[in-house]
């Protein structure tokens, strides 16, 4: 099973790995170590399992398709987390103004129950969870401890789905956001 968001292109060249010394690469689709010798190594996907994700664009496009922006759907990935994550920091920056006209007030960070077939994503994100939330200063925010979160663990169990709700209008036109979570995998 290849984990479904990285692409592995399918290859068996190894540059730059020198023989006798180890190396990552790319054999037939597959991350494997090498060394150069031909003794390749296939790391299974079941151990590789992605500890952040970070989503860069434009926000206030994105809110104009929605409000609600789908991060991770620990549903679909119910094999990589069985037993769902723990958010231990996450970052919002601007990466192209210093100090944007328009700060992001309200962003929540958010998980609701996975919709079933009958559902879409917003007849179930209306009930939606809250983990935390912020505001952005000078284009930046960032709340590394979610321990100390007067709204939540960081906690999110395994079968949902984590989303951003993008409240207020990022009225700013052509502004780059750069939107980082970093977890852990939840053991049990």
């Amino acid at each position: 099973m290849k984990v479904p968001f990285i692409s592995f292109p399918n290859t068996s060249v190894f540059k730059g790995i020198s023989k006798g010394r180890k190396g990552l690469g790319f054999k037939d689709g597959n991350l494997v170590i090498s060394d150069g010798l031909g003794n390749d190594t296939v790391i299974s996907s079941d151990t590789i399992n992605a500890r952040g994700l970070v989503l860069t664009g434009d926000l206030r496009a994105a809110r104009a398709v929605s409000h609600y922006v789908k991060l991770l759907d620990l549903n679909r990935l119910a094999s990589l987390y069985p037993h769902g994550i723990t958010i231990t920091s996450w970052y919002m920056d601007c990466l192209n103004s210093a100090d944007p006209t328009t700060e992001l007030t309200k962003l929540h960070l958010k998980y609701c129950v996975a919709p079933t077939d009958a559902q879409t994503f917003t007849d179930v994100n209306a009930a939606g969870i809250l983990v935390d939330e912020l505001a952005t200063t000078a284009g930046n925010k960032s709340c590394v401890d979610m321990s100390e979160s007067d709204l939540g663990s960081g906690i999110i169990p395994a079968l949902k789905v984590l989303y951003l709700h993008i409240e207020d209008d990022p009225t700013d036109m052509n502004i780059i956001w750069s939107l980082t979570i970093n977890f852990t995998v939840n053991q049990s």
